[in-house]
């Protein structure tokens, strides 16, 4: 028996052994469980439970931080304009369901006549004057972040029969002559005209209004309390009524210029002397034109998340305005018989719709009331507070006001 050969076989035998032992389909490295696999998932859902409202609640504040900064540098800048120009400039704030909160840097472009006899031989009725407000041209509007909101306040006796005047189907938003703080109403009407005919009452234009901040040509100060409301020129996106007469030549949705167009407009002889008539000018730029709102300035703004707003009121947001005023999903396509529904008017969602005390509560809430419909109350709310501005009269600055 060799015996040294033996040992040299039983050595590559253990070597064989180890390699096989590393090779074996029975002996590969161990995977996960199903168990262990739950348990990992488990652990991860955990940490996400606990990082995802932190990161929401980062997220959100950072987008309340950017829309500070974009209203106080839109302001800023509308004044800064007002210094060097000729005309009045205004900050004018608007809303679509798509953008959100927009600010507009708008500038004066002359006054219209909307109401009452122009004629030089009859001057039986009284004569209604509105300022005219146009975007600059070439001036994109500013976003602020979706979710954020902006209101103006409305000192007592500036809501009225015309201004945010209340809807006869939609419920009150506002009570007549009592301060409010208003929201931009510019979107909540139907881009199509119920009647086809151009300049008639049949137009919407009465469905939007906004406010705006206004600053004084070469001095910058600010600008508040005019006798009556102004219109700012927000063309309607839409060809519906404009086959006829003056609307059919002024295409203001198809402006390229759309301040001088609308300068150009106010600048033709008010009297009928065969330049343009009054009436075809109300039927561009007055009241019930839809492709202006009625716009007043105010000297207060308000700040806040519309879902804490909705919250406080113990509602849902509205699932296409994404705010607390309800808005159809074929808005923007209701028009002739469809509008005796008022559908597309500005109003609450239901529940708030039916509840008189709404005015009052959106009131108090955005005063940082913590107690909504009692106003003898005067207890103050811990959390969830807008941001309230007042307007420098001379510098133009937003100061942020310290709750009492």
């Amino acid at each position: 028996m060799n015996y040294p050969q033996l040992n040299h076989r039983r050595g590559l035998t253990g070597t064989a052994r180890a390699t096989c032992s590393r090779l074996s389909p029975g002996s590969r490295p161990r995977g996960f469980t199903i168990m262990e696999m739950i348990v990992v998932v488990i652990m991860l859902l955990a940490v996400l439970a606990m990082v995802l409202p932190s990161f929401v609640s980062l997220k959100r504040s950072g987008e309340f931080s950017v829309a500070q900064e974009l209203l106080k540098q839109a302001v800023r800048d509308a004044r800064g304009r007002a210094l060097s120009a000729k005309n009045d400039t205004a900050v004018v704030f608007v809303f679509s369901p798509e953008t959100g909160v927009q600010l507009l840097v708008c500038e004066r472009v002359g006054q219209t006549i909307v109401d009452g006899d122009t004629s030089q031989t009859n001057a039986g009725g009284a004569v209604v004057e509105r300022e005219v407000f146009v975007p600059i041209t070439g001036r994109k509007p500013v976003e602020i972040p979706r979710g954020v909101s902006v209101r103006g306040y409305a000192k007592q006796f500036s809501v009225d029969n015309a201004w945010y005047e209340p809807t006869q189907n939609g419920g009150v938003r506002y009570l007549v002559d009592d301060p409010a703080w208003v929201f931009p109403e510019t979107d909540f009407y139907s881009r199509l005209v119920a009647d086809n005919q151009a300049n008639t009452a049949a137009d919407v234009g009465r469905d939007r209004q906004t406010f705006m901040v206004r600053f004084a040509s070469r001095t910058g100060q600010l600008v508040a309390g005019e006798a009556a409301a102004a219109v700012v020129v927000l063309p309607r996106p839409s060809a519906s009524g404009r086959q006829r007469d003056l609307a059919a030549i002024e295409r203001l949705d198809l402006s390229a210029d759309l301040a001088s167009q609308v300068a150009s407009i106010v600048e033709r002889p008010l009297w009928p002397d065969g330049s343009v008539a009054p009436l075809a000018q109300r039927g561009l730029l007055g009241d019930d034109s839809s492709d202006t709102a009625l716009v007043r300035s105010v000297t207060r703004l308000a700040l806040y998340r519309e879902r804490e707003l909705a919250a406080a009121l113990g509602v849902r947001l509205d699932a296409v305005s994404g705010t607390i005023y309800e808005l159809p999903e074929n808005y923007q396509n209701v028009g002739g018989a469809q509008r005796d529904s008022r559908t597309v008017y500005p109003q609450y969602v239901l529940e708030l719709r039916e509840d008189s005390r709404t005015p009052v509560s959106v009131l108090r809430w955005v005063e940082g009331f913590s107690v909504l419909n009692d106003a003898s109350s005067t207890v103050r709310s811990a959390g969830g507070r807008p941001l309230l501005y007042s307007v420098h009269p001379l510098r133009g600055e937003l100061l942020e006001e310290i709750s009492r």
